[in-house]
């Protein structure tokens, strides 16, 4: 997690975006996904993430079921929305889930 160290470092607000964000629920990136809410957690009051990916009802499970790591992490807003990354490349119809620092 050398990216956080150099995020402690600098006092700046952030901005994570993290794209087919369902990949964090599969059981075998379930290691990080555990490491990276931690990371997260202690850093709320400076970031705000935004989860995007694919498959909406994985993306619920994950922030919905008590099981999982991101489970209540924060207020969910469901948007269907064209993301462009480029001036040349289109996320179309990716299902977005932004995370407020309200909870």
């Amino acid at each position: 997690m050398q990216a956080m160290d150099e995020f402690d470092k600098s006092k700046k607000m952030v901005v994570l975006i993290i794209d087919e964000a369902q990949v964090l629920a599969t059981a075998e990136h379930s290691v990080f996904a555990h490491a990276l809410r931690a990371a997260l957690d202690i850093r709320k009051e400076r970031l705000t993430v935004l989860f995007a990916g694919s498959s909406e009802t994985t993306l619920r499970r994950m922030f919905g079921r008590v099981s999982e790591p991101f489970y209540n992490w924060a207020a969910l807003e469901f948007t269907k929305a064209k993301v462009s990354t480029t001036a040349n490349s289109r996320i179309s119809g990716s299902t977005c889930y932004r995370l407020t620092n309200s909870c």
